[in-house]
């Protein structure tokens, strides 16, 4: 146990320096560009905790005085920054450690500087104070460090209002909804798609005929159903043989073999039902699927695909 907490604390102390380091060399650094780019300027805040190190700026540059800052975490990405601006809230970019350099903000009468931790508390906050211009700001600060008045590039604030995301998508449910209702007005007005009469006439099946004949067979179904069993009357087969006339060469004219060869054909129903992913194999049907038949069949009829005589023929088949 001993000997763990020994290389524990060794290995502690090693890393130390290293993250002292990056602190150290970050903070130079933004000095360094403060130093370069303000032409007077003043150190508003410093300090180093166990967490961070934090530094505040503010200077002047062409007449306009800003701020600058830095926040240096010692556990990369542990705090974020949130700057309050004209009663908004907005964020700067972290570079790849995590850490925040900001330069030249342009001042605001309630900015704030908020240091946050990773569950959004509040850790440390900085009230910056407001100059008008560049004149005030010397004559209220007299203990100012002189810089190079280079110049420095601002950095860009980031909005991170919370309820900023859910605003814009009630914004967008609320356009695409009165969009909707302006072609639903649209329609109505020049009478098109569901507002055509017309068109509503063309698009209802013919529901009426198709119920009558399904009704009237599945009445003459029950009617069937519902007659009595009578006993067929046994008869003798020879006096029936005896009783057959022979057939007669008089009549007027033949009868045919095939009734199908009399119909009149318009159509091919074979390959308009393979069109449409119809079956004709009527006997494994459901009774839905020979109702979706027998409304298709009434459509070709209807639409002069097919003859009268063919629609006839075709319902025998469907319903035998």
């Amino acid at each position: 146990m001993y000997r763990f907490l020994t290389v524990l604390f060794s290995l502690f102390y090693l890393l130390m320096p290293i993250s002292s380091g990056v602190v150290d060399d970050k903070i130079e650094t933004f000095n360094n560009e403060i130093k370069n780019g303000y032409e007077c300027y003043y150190v508003v805040d410093s300090f180093s905790n166990i967490s961070y190190s934090f530094k505040v700026v503010l200077g002047t540059y062409q007449d306009e005085v800003t701020s600058s800052f830095i926040l240096v975490s010692e556990n990369p990405l542990e705090f974020y920054i949130n700057i309050i601006s004209n009663n908004e809230y907005y964020t700067i970019d972290s570079d790849e450690r995590g850490d925040y350099i900001a330069y030249a903000l342009p001042l605001s009468k309630d900015m704030q500087i908020l240091i946050v931790d990773e569950e959004g508390i509040t850790r440390f906050s900085e009230s910056i104070e407001y100059y008008n211009d560049a004149q005030e700001f010397k004559e209220k600060n007299l203990l100012l460090e002189i810089g190079e008045n280079n110049g420095l590039t601002p950095t860009k604030l980031k909005g991170t209002n919370p309820n900023l995301s859910f605003t814009v998508l009630i914004l967008v449910f609320v356009i695409i909804i009165f969009i909707c209702l302006v072609v639903l007005f649209l329609f109505l007005i020049f009478k098109k798609g569901l507002f055509n009469s017309e068109k509503r006439k063309q698009g209802i099946p013919q529901y009426t005929r198709y119920y009558t004949y399904n009704n009237n067979v599945n009445n003459n179904n029950v009617n069937n159903a519902n007659k009595p069993y009578v006993e067929a009357e046994v008869v003798d087969e020879k006096i029936v043989e005896e009783n057959v006339d022979k057939p007669k060469n008089n009549h007027v004219y033949d009868r045919h073999g095939n009734y199908e060869e009399d119909i009149e054909i318009k159509g091919n129903i074979d390959e308009i039902f393979a069109k449409k992913g119809l079956s004709r194999n009527y006997s494994s049907m459901t009774e839905n699927e020979k109702n979706t038949i027998m409304l298709e069949l009434m459509h070709l009829r209807d639409n002069k695909e097919i003859s009268q005589e063919q629609y006839q023929q075709e319902i025998i088949k469907l319903w035998s």
